[in-house]
């Protein structure tokens, strides 16, 4: 899913490298010590229609998966596999490998039927509108095209101007992965990438500018000896992490997973993984699956040894927790006698404050500090069902988040509805529901709160909407409080991260609850809130308000620190929320840079050249303040500072 991260523009992105540091300590502090304040989903599958059938695709002949990914644009869920048909158990379609649902009821999308001719293992929603498929297909629409296209999610056609491909002997694309840098990722199995007729030779890993395709011809990470699964760039450290079934990178061994540098040479491979002793099929056991890295300096692995993960890339990658699925006959009766089966980790996916992974899983999930082996499991112990939850804060599960659902395969696509707050996956999934009244799954789940679905996205305006809401803002601590109503059943309450972005469903307390408090990301945010009524009715939004003036800082300096880098510092304004900062080069158009709740920020620039920047304090509700300005001179042979 696209990231809610500025990008700045190409040019400037180039020259100035802008980096903020969050104070760890802090936000572990506020947000590790209590469960999150997000309702839980239930167990109730909200739509009827699914995916059959499975299909011949190679790259996935050994299992039994129709589901391998998906993801919510706009108001359509794409999910894309390696199936035939689509259907609601009283009626199917051909719509092969690839198709759309209604975002909020679930329903097919008729409309929707483009032509390829094998499997789809990836989706992502672009900046500009488009669509990203990445696959083992060959053909779109009758285009010869390779198994990477652009497309428009409204028609299903090719994007116009889109030319970038891959291809080589069965060429895959497995991961697709717009990062905080402003490059598409793309990783896989191919030996070759394309764009407007210039030829590049890769090897399974390359990224690219998202809008004009053009490759980044100077990050060529040479993987072999099998497919990238996963692929996640580094918060803290210029650092891209690849995971998947490869052996080797740059020459050297890498089985299943490396961290490469923006010269794609290797800075850290599998080897910081520690052995749990994996030894069922010893040509495998080195299989990750996923990567997701995030601001906290942690670095989340899952993959084939039954287990998830969790590194810290600023400690020597030393294991921070394990979490490992099992089947314990002493606490199971479905367990064989002596045995001790579980399911690999699949699928990782950031939504919010929250680690999602996937797996085939359907008993005992154990967590712990230290290395868990698969003879005798360790560590807290709870239950599983294919999906589970933790806190990126900390990396802890959420032993609430617990929806049942059975499956040979598991799940293998993950996504969040930002209108609703429901979750979505697929895979190999046969039934979802409470042990008792479970009902079929069709390879499609979608789990919603107790509620239903979120807040609709036409509000009743003849719904009573509350009266009051001020946000206060600490740190990266968030305290909302409201007034007003007494006949509503819920209170619906979202969050924007950086203004003019999506709002993210992030709770929904009861009647009575008139308080919210959650830890915040390093980013510009706002909240609103509205209440929901007994029939379905919701109300209008309001935004919480921080509660006063928002001014502008009343200094800024910029001091060179060395021949190439700088420190941009700033006084707080105590009704901000966080503060924006932009930069401009030799006389450049001024561009966005970053976001930070610090007051101060550092950057790289090119020697020679005069930068000046500007910082903004941003409100709980997100309004703005005039610009501070300061300015500092970079020379090859020395610095001057201004302000």
């Amino acid at each position: 899913m696209r990231e809610d991260l500025l990008r700045a523009s190409a040019r400037t992105a180039r020259r100035i490298a802008l980096t903020f540091t969050l104070f760890m300590s802090l936000v572990v502090g506020i947000t590790a010590n209590a469960e999150p304040a997000a309702a839980e989903i239930n167990s109730v599958n909200q739509t009827s229609w699914g995916i059959a059938t499975l299909g011949d695709a190679f790259g996935t002949a050994d299992s039994t998966s129709l589901g391998w990914a998906i993801e919510v644009a706009g108001n359509t869920t794409f999910v894309g596999g390696n199936f035939l048909n689509v259907t609601n158990g009283s009626t199917s379609a051909n719509q092969s490998y690839l198709a759309a649902f209604d975002a909020d009821t679930g329903a097919w999308q008729s409309w929707f039927r483009p032509n390829l001719n094998s499997a789809v293992y990836s989706i992502l929603d672009a900046p500009d509108g488009g669509v990203f498929v990445g696959g083992e297909f060959t053909t779109w629409n009758g285009t010869n095209t390779g198994p990477l296209v652009k497309i428009d999610p409204a028609t299903g056609e090719l994007w116009p101007g889109w030319s970038t491909q891959v291809s080589g002997t069965q060429a895959t694309v497995r991961d697709l992965k717009i990062e905080a840098d402003g490059f598409l990722y793309v990783v896989g199995d191919f030996s070759r990438a394309s764009v407007n007729g210039s030829q590049f030779t890769t090897s399974g890993a390359m990224r690219v500018n998202p809008s004009s395709g053009a490759i980044d011809s100077s990050w060529r990470p040479r993987l072999g000896g099998g497919d990238a699964w996963g692929v996640s760039r580094s918060r803290t450290q210029n650092v891209t992490y690849i995971t998947g079934q490869f052996t080797t990178v740059n020459g050297g061994s890498a089985r299943g997973f490396v961290g490469v540098n923006d010269s794609g040479s290797t800075t850290v491979t599998h080897t910081v993984l520690p052995d749990n002793g994996c030894a069922a099929n010893p040509n495998s056991c080195h299989w990750q699956f996923d990567v997701e890295a995030t601001e906290f300096g942690t670095v989340w692995v899952g993959g084939v040894e039954h287990a998830l993960r969790v590194l810290d890339e600023n400690d020597g990658y030393s294991l921070v927790r394990q979490h490992y699925t099992a089947c314990d006959p002493s606490r199971n009766d479905n367990c064989s006698p002596g045995a001790w089966f579980g399911g690999d980790f699949q699928e990782i996916e950031r939504v919010g404050d929250r680690i999602y992974a996937s797996c085939h899983c359907w008993y005992d999930h154990y967590s712990d500090t230290q290395t868990i082996t698969h003879t005798v499991p360790t560590g807290s112990h709870s239950e599983i069902d294919s999906l589970a939850a933790y806190r990126v804060s900390n990396s802890t599960r959420i032993t609430s988040f617990r929806p049942y659902m059975a499956g040979a395969a598991g799940g293998w696509g993950i996504a969040a509805n930002p209108s609703d707050g429901c979750m979505w996956m697929t895979g190999g999934i046969q039934s979802v529901g409470e042990p008792g009244s479970q009902r079929s799954a069709r390879n499609l789940v979608r789990l919603c709160d107790s509620g239903g679905a979120g807040p609709v996205n036409q509000p009743d305006l003849g719904a009573p909407a509350p009266a009051t809401c001020t946000a206060a803002i600490s740190g990266n601590s968030i305290d909302l409080d409201w007034s007003g109503g007494s006949f509503h059943t819920k209170t619906i309450i979202e969050r924007q991260i950086e203004s003019g972005g999506n709002w993210f469903w992030r709770a929904a307390p009861a009647t009575g609850v008139t308080s919210f408090n959650e830890g915040v990301p390093n980013s510009s945010t706002r909240y609103r809130i509205s209440f929901r009524y007994s029939a379905g009715q919701t109300s209008s939004p309001i935004l919480c308000t921080s509660g006063g003036p928002v001014n502008a800082p009343a200094s800024c300096t910029a001091v060179a620190t060395s021949t190439r880098n700088v420190t941009i510092s700033w006084t707080g304004n105590a009704n901000a929320s966080s503060y924006i900062v932009s930069g401009s080069i030799d006389g450049a158009a001024r561009a966005q840079i970053g976001t930070t709740v610090e007051t101060t920020a550092s950057a790289t620039m090119s020697a020679g050249s005069r930068s000046t920047f500007d910082v903004i304090a941003v409100g709980g509700d997100g309004t703005r303040s005039s610009a501070t300005s300061c300015g500092v001179v970079r020379t090859a042979r020395g610095s001057a500072s201004g302000n």
